[in-house]
């Protein structure tokens, strides 16, 4: 029995420290539990977050009814959903997160739970995007450096053309 207590503490703390935002949600989605994590991301301190469904507290507008309509079909179907959504902080700022909620269902094979375990992707969009920039100012320079090319060749011509022509030509 104690070592069973000490798993359940062990499992317990690991939770708690995990890094990601991990919810635990009953089958109807009211929190039942929610780590340190989803208190720093969301805002929401776990005592105002229990017994609450995370749309009515982080839900962003940013999705339509079918997105989740096909999020709860998934899940009370027993699968496994994955997929990105945006998210609302309790401040009102809005942050994209990549999640996993994961059915858990009890002997006779109902689902009873969901756990949620969520990522931020607020920094990595941010590179992303200087990505693209990025990418966006190198084939602006190739362009460039081909036009500049190609106006250096005209231009070779012309003063070749220019030279030729002054040769035939007297002093004054």
């Amino acid at each position: 029995r104690k070592e069973a207590e000490a798993d359940l503490r062990l499992r317990g703390a690991a939770l708690e420290a995990a890094a990601n935002p991990i919810v635990i949600t009953d089958h109807k989605g009211a929190i039942v539990w929610a780590n340190a994590a989803f208190s720093t991301e969301s805002g929401y301190q776990l005592n105002e977050a229990v017994g609450k469904n995370p749309r009515d507290l982080v839900k962003s507008g940013a999705h339509d009814q079918p997105f989740y309509k096909e999020l709860w079909d998934t899940i009370l179907a027993g699968n496994v959903w994955q997929g990105e959504m945006t998210n609302r902080r309790k401040d009102g700022t809005l942050y994209p997160e990549e999640m996993t909620i994961t059915p858990v269902k009890n002997a006779e094979g109902e689902v009873t739970h969901f756990v949620a375990v969520k990522r931020n992707l607020t920094e990595e969009k941010g590179l992303r995007a200087q990505f693209l920039q990025a990418q966006k100012m190198e084939s602006v320079g190739r362009l460039a450096a081909g036009v500049a090319h190609d106006f250096n060749n005209l231009v070779t011509v012309i003063n070749g053309t220019a030279d030729l022509a002054a040769t035939g030509l007297g002093d004054g």
